[in-house]
């Protein structure tokens, strides 16, 4: 059975993009040495697997599609849109 990267790569990269102000300032006390270790480890990782980026991007296009979606009514929309709403449901 071949072992899936995929998941773990995702989680990574989730990881690494998602860090918080907290953390980088954390990662900030690696010694210049560690972070170009760990800069070289995720960067071969990423070109041995190019695909995961474009999982990424999926990922990415949804939550903004999503984001889009919910987005509330500007003002004048909602001025125009609510009197036509409800002389429709009286």
């Amino acid at each position: 059975m071949k072992f899936d990267s995929r998941p773990f790569a995702a989680a990574l990269l989730a990881v690494v993009l998602a860090l918080p102000a907290a953390a980088l300032a954390q990662a900030q006390s690696f010694g210049s040495d560690q972070r170009r270790e760990i800069e070289r480890i995720v960067k071969d990782y990423l070109l041995a697997n190019p695909e995961l980026l474009q999982d990424v991007m999926s990922e990415l296009e949804k939550r903004q599609a999503t984001a889009e979606a919910e987005k509330p009514l500007n003002a004048f929309e909602t001025l125009t849109l609510v009197p036509i709403v409800r002389r429709r449901a009286a």
